[in-house]
């Protein structure tokens, strides 16, 4: 684990469906790389989790 992640929710479209995934990242933008990267999908919107 890297310093000063946080937890992202994700949604992306893959073959005409969404589908949620949750990913650690830095920033939103590398979130956003890990999802393209992993899924091969469009990302419809990226959620920032708060911390509890």
């Amino acid at each position: 684990m890297r310093c000063r992640t946080k937890r992202f929710t994700i949604d992306y479209e893959k073959h005409g469906t969404t589908q949620t995934t949750e990913v650690q990242a830095r920033t939103a933008a590398e979130a956003r790389k890990q999802v393209r990267m992993t899924c091969g999908g469009k990302v419809v919107s990226i959620k920032k989790e708060r911390p509890r």
